[in-house]
Parts: C-alpha cells; structure tokens; sequence
C-alpha cells in the first residue's frame, strides 16, 4: 500500500493555499497532511522538527533560486518540487538542473497532476532505472545515448523538457518549429531515435513534420504531445490507435516512461 505523503508547501499567496488545500483535500487515501508556510526560515525550522516528505517551493516568492537553494543545503533530504508561473520556465530549468525533482507550472495546475508529482518526488514506482544517467543503458546498451528531437513552439517548454531528458541520459536536439527541425534533422549525421513534437505550431504542425520527417528517416519513433482537448486536434489525425501521444502538462517521469515504452517497441 502506498504510505501517506506529508507535504510542506511554502508559499504565501493565499490563492495558492487554497488551490492546494482544496487539491489536497479531495486526493483521499495517501496524501495525510498539508502544512503551508509562507516563511522559508521558518518552512526550514518546521523541517527540522516535523516529517516531510516533499516540499513544493514557490519560485516567483521566497527568492527565488536563492531561496530553493537555501532550503535545499538546508533540508537537503526533503524532496523538493518548484512551482512557478509559465513565463518563469528558466527559473524551472535552473532548479530541476540543480536537483529539484519536479515542478509545477501555476497556469497549468490540476489536481490529478498535483497527486502524480507528489507520488513520483518521493519515488513510489519508480526503479534504479529511473534515476538520472540511467536511461542510455536501459534503451540501448550497445550504443550509449538515444538521440532525441524535441520540437515545440515555446522556449520554456523545450528547455525544460531538454533538461529532463538530458539527466535521462539522452542526447537531444531542439527545434521551435517544424521547418526549423527538418533542417536540424538533414544536416544531423547520426540516426534520430525519436522524434517529440507539439501538434499545434506555427508554420508546419507535429503531423506535417512527423509524415515529412518519415520519409529521410523512417526508423525514427514519433511521440505527439499538446496541451489542447481532444476534440481541437482530433482533425490533426494524433489520436488514431497506434500513434504515440502525451497529454501536457506531464510529469518527469510520465514524460521518460513513455519515451522508453516508445524506443523498446518493435
């Protein structure tokens, strides 16, 4: 059985308390506590003498970077997710770079995401396997590092993705654009494992660029991914039975699980 989680949010909008309070509460079986703090002196002293096994850290208070930084040399042993606004998406970067587990994006909260990261900071289902630097050897053994193409129209999603995938253990390449990636990916001199693609881009979309990029490259594995419904990219034919595709936002280890289900089927 899944023991409970005690969770230690600091963060001192009151929106957000009662965001989590709310989430929390309607989780059931699993989630035992959520004690929110909005001093990060006083979230430390609070770890020093309670149980926590997580702590989400708001980024846009509490300092920022600085702050994840003290709290982390401070209470080094609490999993630590960061949660920030979308244009904050560097901050993200520099925190899961730094040892953060996982992070959050305000804009993008639900609370079926919430209950996934919590469960996956403090490593319930996950293997050795999944640990950072081991990805290369569970795809492929025989030749090290998996090349993967990650495709999105904005920034921030890229480098957060590539900085997930990379302490994975994966070599990745980035592309904003359909265009930009058939370019990357002609001028590229060793094979692309796998294609990652938003649906919906300016220019030429994921479906365009996948059925392109299959004909130079027809080993490479495609995985769709997007943050619309599902009824506003049906039309876009990534939904068929038997097309890989990830529902954004996505947790870390979703994200490297199903790159690894993609890469070990035939």
């Amino acid at each position: 059985m899944a023991k409970d989680i005690r969770v230690l949010l600091i963060d001192d909008k009151s929106s957000d308390v009662k965001f989590f309070r709310h989430a929390v509460a309607g989780m059931g079986e699993g989630i035992a506590e959520l004690m929110a703090i909005g001093s990060l002196q006083a979230a430390c002293e609070w770890v020093e003498s309670e149980r926590v096994d997580v702590a989400i850290i708001d980024l846009s208070t509490n300092s920022g970077l600085d702050g994840f930084r003290e709290f982390k040399s401070r209470c080094g042993r609490v999993p630590i997710v960061v949660l920030m606004n979308s244009e904050e998406s560097s901050l993200a970067v520099e925190a899961i770079s730094e040892g953060a587990r996982d992070y959050l994006d305000r804009d993008m909260l639900s609370s079926d995401l919430l209950y996934s990261i919590l469960r996956e900071a403090v490593g319930e289902g996950r293997s050795a396997t999944d640990a950072p630097g081991a990805a290369a050897s569970l795809e492929d053994p025989t030749s090290g590092r998996p090349t993967i193409l990650v495709v999105d129209d904005v920034d921030g999603v890229r480098d957060l993705i590539r900085e997930i995938l990379e302490m994975h253990g994966y070599s990745v390449l980035l592309a904003g654009d359909g265009r930009q990636a058939l370019e990357l990916a002609e001028g590229y001199p060793d094979p692309i494992d796998l294609l990652l693609t938003d649906v919906v881009m300016p220019q030429m979309g994921g479906r365009e660029l996948a059925d392109r990029l299959a004909e130079a490259h027809p080993e490479t594995k495609i995985i769709f991914m997007s943050g619309y419904s599902d009824d506003a990219i049906a039309h876009h034919g990534v939904l068929q039975p038997g097309t890989a595709f990830i529902k954004k936002p996505f947790t870390s280890d979703t994200l490297t699980q199903r790159i690894r289900e993609e890469l070990a089927a035939l």
